[in-house]
């Protein structure tokens, strides 16, 4: 026993010090533990997390999260953009099940991870990506893409005039 709750005593310590914000709840969804880095994240939000159920943090952190940006993933995970007093921070949120000798669910963690600096570096590489380099103008891609957006019935009807500038498409189709 002793060999036991030294190797609890490790992990909680190793939890603790991680920067994964790490949320346990139990099989009716009642908050059980949160290391440091979970309590920092939902102080940022507003949210009291030591008083909450799973349900009540994921709908709390839902209506904190500016909708525009905040999706769903395939593995059940979400990432949520929020507006602090710290500027903009993305959050990725991850439910993953702790599971008994069995294979039977006892539990439930939620992770966290900010990824903001990650979300801003993909941010612009989509802006760059429909952006001709030389003229800042947008692109063939971005054209296509907007074309798509308002590709709707209550956009239409729907015209699009193309010109030519200056003779630029014949400037920048020469090698």
């Amino acid at each position: 026993t002793h060999g036991r709750e030294l190797l609890a005593e490790a992990r909680g310590h190793s939890v603790s010090r991680v920067e994964t914000a790490v949320t346990v709840f139990d099989n009716g969804g009642q908050l059980r533990n949160s290391n440091r880095a979970a309590s920092e994240a939902v102080a940022l939000l507003g949210i009291e997390v030591d008083a909450t159920t799973y349900d009540t943090l994921m709908a709390q952190m839902q209506e904190k999260a500016t909708e525009e940006n905040s999706h769903q993933e395939q593995d059940g995970g979400m990432d949520f953009t929020f507006l602090t007093d710290k500027g903009e921070l993305v959050y990725s949120i991850r439910p993953r099940p702790i599971l008994d000798n069995r294979g039977r669910e006892i539990g439930r963690l939620l992770l966290g991870w900010d990824i903001t600096d990650n979300a801003r570096i993909i941010r612009s590489l989509e802006v760059n990506a429909g952006m001709d380099s030389l003229t800042g103008l947008s692109n063939r891609r971005k054209l296509e893409q907007d074309k798509q957006a308002l590709d709707r019935p209550d956009q239409l009807p729907l015209a699009v005039i193309e010109g030519d500038l200056n003779n630029l498409k014949l400037v920048n189709d020469t090698k």
